[in-house]
Parts: C-alpha cells; structure tokens; sequence
C-alpha cells in the first residue's frame, strides 16, 4: 500500500475539487473513523475531485486505486467512475506543478460503479504507470450519466478510505467485469432500489 487516506486530518490535500465544486470534510457521515469528505455544487456531468498520490517516489507498474463512495443521503440511485490517467496541467485550475498525461499512466481496467441511498460502495481503477514518468499518480472520481433514468444534474457524495496499492511490473490477471446494467433502477426491483 502507497497511499491511504481517511481523511481525518484538517487538510485533505490529495483530492483537488473542480472549479466550482465544493469539498468539504464531514463528521457526520464516514465508512471509517470519525470523516469522510462531501463533493458538493456539482452543476454537470464531468465535475468531480482529482486524487493525486506522489510525485516521483513512485515506481513504473501497475497499481489498484479504491476509493469508498456514498450518496450524501437517501436519493439516488446514481453511478460513479474512476477514470484515469487524469491531466493535471497548468491550464487546470487545480495545477500543482505536474502534468499527467497518456505518455506517464494507462487505464487498464476503470469501473462505473452503481450508488444507492446511503450505502457505501467501493470504485476501483487499475493503472499502468510507465518508466519515466516524473509526475503524481492521479485519477478522477466523478459521477456519470450512465444510463437514461440518471439525475440530470449529479447528487452530492461522500468519499472515503481511499488506498493506492502498487501491484509489481508485470501485469496482474484481472477478472472480466459486466458492464453495468441499465436502467439504474431495474422494474423488477420491487423496493425501487437498484440491483447489484
């Protein structure tokens, strides 16, 4: 494990919000431990917060980043992605002094992942991070429109116990995942909540 973060300390200075996207710690909602951080004033699909874990110390491979996500109360369903490799540059408001790019990090397996309510769920992405590469590990945590019954503008959410775990060189063997099934809220779910 090269990263793990709960966010219990005052700073929570590897997510970076969007522009105009707030990020605030919150005592009343955490999978773990006493805090969690709430995404708020998302306007649009495409708006999230940037997880960025580094710089330099990392080595070429592959690494798995988790991050636990949860709908900041009962509405939803909704659904979240990881995607990377991220572009952290100096056009971004959110620029730290790294660029990242396709030519440092490759996705090799992103996942969307289906919210419902206040339960916590776990997203993952799996990166290739290439020799060279001089900048952070950095991905995007944000909601997507799925499928056609998503909200037209995307809910508040937590996240929390986010860990970055460095896989070894050589490629790991990883399952075939579904894609996930539409609509969010299947008709033959009788609690109106969405299945898997």
């Amino acid at each position: 494990i090269v990263h793990t973060d709960g966010f219990e300390e005052d700073d929570p200075s590897a997510l970076v919000a969007d522009p105009g996207v707030s990020l605030t710690r919150a005592g009343d909602v955490a999978r773990n431990g006493g805090w969690s951080l709430l995404v708020d004033d998302l306007t649009g699909y495409g708006q999230g917060v940037t997880l960025l874990v580094g710089p330099q110390r990392l080595p070429p491979g592959y690494y798995r980043v988790t991050a636990w996500v949860r709908l900041a109360d009962d509405s939803g369903p909704a659904a979240v992605q990881v995607v990377g490799p991220a572009l952290v540059g100096p056009e971004d408001p959110s620029w730290i002094g790294a660029l990242v790019g396709a030519e440092d990090h490759r996705s090799v397996q992103p996942r969307i992942t289906r919210l419902r309510g206040a339960e916590w769920s776990s997203t993952t992405i799996f990166l290739e991070r290439r020799p060279g590469a001089a900048g952070p590990l950095a991905v995007r945590l944000r909601p997507v429109a799925y499928c056609d019954d998503a909200p037209a503008v995307p809910y508040p959410f937590h996240v929390d116990d986010v860990e970055v775990e460095y896989l070894g060189p050589e490629e790991p063997s990883l399952p075939q995942l579904a894609p996930m099934a539409c609509p969010l809220t299947p008709p033959n779910d009788p609690s109106g909540d969405p299945v898997g």
